[in-house]
């Protein structure tokens, strides 16, 4: 039997060799539906996106991930992660309590409010 990397192995590959594989993977993510499945194949709750961006230097890949999360039909609240270990956590936090409060260092705040006057310069 072949698994996908064309190893010859006599069994199917485990759910370490499969997340391994999913997390070093240097493609980037290009649609929304490739986002959802790397998320999956990270273990993240189905309705969370990893956003993949691969840029190489010196001929070797550097993947950024940037990890979203899209909660409540109705009140559409965003969180977005940088790091896997947190947002692994905050995953872990949402399955056990059904919440993400205080799941961030920071809660967001927008930096205006609507009907604010800004001034835009341009270089």
């Amino acid at each position: 039997m072949s698994d996908t990397n064309g190893s010859k192995l006599p069994f199917p590959p485990t759910i370490a060799q499969l997340f391994a594989r999913a997390f070093w993977d240097p493609k980037p993510t290009l649609s929304v539906k490739s986002q959802r499945q790397l998320a999956y194949a990270l273990g993240y709750p189905d309705d969370w996106r990893v956003e993949r961006k691969v840029e190489y230097k010196d001929g070797n890949p550097i993947i950024q991930d940037t990890i979203h999360a899209l909660l409540g039909k109705k009140t559409k609240t965003r969180y977005t992660w940088l790091h896997h270990e947190a947002a692994q956590a905050a995953a872990a936090k949402l399955e056990s309590e059904g919440n993400l409060d205080e799941s961030h260092l920071l809660p967001p705040v927008p930096l205006y409010a609507k009907g604010d006057m800004v001034q835009v310069q341009r270089e």
